[in-house]
């Protein structure tokens, strides 16, 4: 899916993260580092998800004649290439 349309859950995800960090730092004898640890966890936890969620698609056209991407030798025919990666 295009990552603007994964943009609600990435934000869901942060809050739900800075609840769970608040919820951490609520505990009796609980330590900064607790609250920093369930803060970077979820922080994490939602960036990986939503960097996941990403749809890459790809077209290329390649040309007779084209040099290659070091300057060398030139494409001998046409092409054509698509790939996608979810």
């Amino acid at each position: 899916m295009p990552l603007a349309a994964a943009a609600s859950s990435l934000k869901s995800g942060i809050k739900d993260a800075f609840d769970d960090s608040a919820a951490a730092g609520a505990k009796a004898g609980a330590s900064g580092d607790d609250i920093i640890e369930a803060l970077a966890k979820g922080l994490g936890d939602a960036i990986h998800s939503y960097m996941i969620s990403a749809l890459v698609t790809t077209s290329d056209n390649i040309d007779a004649g084209q040099m290659d991407a070091l300057g060398g030798m030139s494409t001998p025919g046409t092409g054509s290439g698509m790939g996608s990666l979810q």
